[in-house]
């Protein structure tokens, strides 16, 4: 959908998106609100950066009414901090129709006259117990992180609380990841609910990796800490810097700023100014790639990408890439990297994650990545909110890094000058490489041994099981030539087709010859959200 027009929005909660910048809506917004208008259940999988709070509040707010009974809608978030960021944005959007929004918490009027209500799974029992704010006038029940939520040992709190909601009422369940538990609890009590996007088939894997993009961890005013990276990144070596804000008053106030301080701003394209500031995507990207000098221009999310095609059409070109991302938005960001295809790294403090092998660079354990993207019971929990909300997040993270290295957590880093062919002990003896061809490229068994035997010089004996899927191919490599082969393909051409290789994220196998290749069924790409 282009617009909230036709999502069939009313006038005044459009005019009140408006206000806020929101012009259109984000392909998730898209999926979700024509659901939640039918009046289903919903299991929305993912988080803050997304635009989640319109996906259900717009809908929600429109099945409300000014003159109806206290707590018609009930949203559950994780903490206090989330309580009343969540209470603000729907409030904004409330007030043109008539509607009051409350988050138990200090600061609040009394919540038994607002017809939405917002706090924490105990808050809410609390407020439940104490002066019924929900019962059989609730309309929508909102659980926004759940994941979270669950993993904080808040499942007795939320059972109190479905069990005085209606059961003809709406349920919403907001969630990154969906975890079994999860989908557990969302099977229990939600009726049939809708899934936007769809499950995630079993078994599938990451996507092809198309390249990397770093990630700046910024508090809530995002302006300042932007014009620093703009900074470091034309005093490294950038050209320019296209900066792409998610609406015009941003990049209007950004702009401001920029040129206050000197640096000159203008349109997308604009090859005097310093710094380009893009809305449209497409757009910027256009004129980036018209650019003689688009290899030397850096690129700059001011605001998270919400989807994966955003963060392709806007980081898939240029010299460098970041992102400026709150802490909470972590989860979304490391979703929507995977399905698009990129690594995340941070450029601040030098650390990137690990993408196989050994001699990867790494500074920090996968362990310690697989929390930050997708670890509700350990990074994303409402303590760590509370850390980051006093503290700076990457003092926070400096902490957690410190913790990591004194109990002997972390994986061991290659000094320079060893050997970057050393394999250190307790690694398998066959590793996989991932190479960035395949079905679809027309290339053949033949074709991949042969580019691995003769750009790596080694042995065919030294190749093991060959299998090419439609966008992509894993070899399996003896694991002490494999940094040979890594750095041997890439950049080379095979079939026409530019070669990435890199260590692939599979378990490997014990010793053996090379098998039968086994080629994948074309299958229907999957709808990106």
């Amino acid at each position: 959908m282009d617009s909230f027009e036709e999502l069939g929005v009313g006038e005044p909660l459009i005019e009140a998106l408006a206000a806020e910048g929101v012009e259109a809506p984000t392909s998730l917004q898209g999926k979700a609100m024509p659901v939640l208008g039918r009046g289903h259940d919903l299991v929305l999988r993912s988080g803050p950066g997304a635009g989640i709070v319109v996906a259900y509040g717009v809908p929600m707010l429109e099945r409300l009414t000014p003159d109806g009974p206290a707590g018609q809608a009930i949203v559950a978030v994780p903490d206090q901090l989330r309580a009343a960021g969540v209470a603000e944005s729907l409030g904004r959007l409330a007030l043109p129709l008539g509607l009051q929004v409350s988050a138990l918490d200090r600061g609040w009027a009394e919540a038994d006259r607002a017809q939405v209500i917002v706090g924490t799974p105990e808050a809410l029992r609390a407020g439940i117990a104490s002066s019924g704010i929900a019962g059989p006038g609730t309309l929508v029940l909102v659980l926004d992180g759940l994941s979270l939520m669950l993993g904080a040992g808040m499942l007795e709190a939320l059972e109190a609380i479905l069990s005085t909601v209606p059961a003809e009422a709406q349920r919403i369940a907001v969630a990154l990841p969906i975890t079994d538990e999860t989908q557990g609890f969302a099977d229990r009590h939600l009726t049939r609910a809708t899934h936007v996007p769809p499950r995630l088939t079993e078994g599938v894997g990451d996507l092809v990796r198309r390249g990397t993009v770093e990630f700046a961890m910024v508090r809530e005013d995002r302006v300042v800490e932007t014009i620093d990276q703009v900074a470091r990144l034309l005093a490294g070596g950038a050209s320019q810097v296209l900066v792409f804000c998610r609406t015009e008053d941003r990049a209007a106030d950004l702009g401001d700023l920029l040129d206050l301080r000197g640096f000159r701003s203008g349109y997308p394209g604009e090859e005097e100014a310093a710094v380009w500031l893009g809305v449209d995507d497409l757009a910027g990207l256009a004129a980036l790639r018209a650019s003689a000098a688009s290899d030397s221009i850096a690129t700059l999310s001011m605001d998270v990408p919400t989807d994966p095609d955003a963060l392709d059409r806007r980081h898939g070109s240029g010299s460098t890439a970041l992102v400026m991302v709150l802490p909470r938005e972590i989860p979304h960001l490391g979703e929507v990297a995977r399905e698009a295809g990129y690594g995340l790294r941070s450029p601040l403090a030098g650390l990137e994650t690990p993408s196989g092998g050994k001699d990867s660079g790494a500074r920090l354990p996968v362990e310690l990545f697989d929390l930050m993207g997708k670890g509700p019971k350990a990074f994303a929990t409402p303590e760590v909110a509370q850390l980051v909300g006093r503290f700076s997040a990457d003092a926070v993270a400096g902490a957690a890094v410190k913790l990591l290295l004194e109990r002997g957590l972390a994986d061991p880093v290659v000094e320079a000058g060893e050997d970057p062919d050393a394999i250190p002990s307790g690694v398998p003896t066959w590793v996989k490489v991932f190479l960035t061809v395949g079905e679809r490229d027309e290339v053949t068994v033949g074709d991949l041994l042969g580019a691995i035997t003769g750009e790596a010089d080694i042995e065919g004996s030294h190749v093991g099981r060959i299998e090419i899927k439609d966008t992509y191919s894993r070899v399996e490599i003896r694991a002490d030539l494999a940094p040979r082969v890594v750095r041997g393909l890439n950049g080379t051409s095979i079939r026409g087709r530019s070669v990435r290789a890199d260590y692939d994220r599979g378990a490997a196998r014990p010793p053996g010859g090379r098998g039968e290749t086994k080629r994948a069924p074309r299958r229907k790409m999957k709808p990106r959200d």
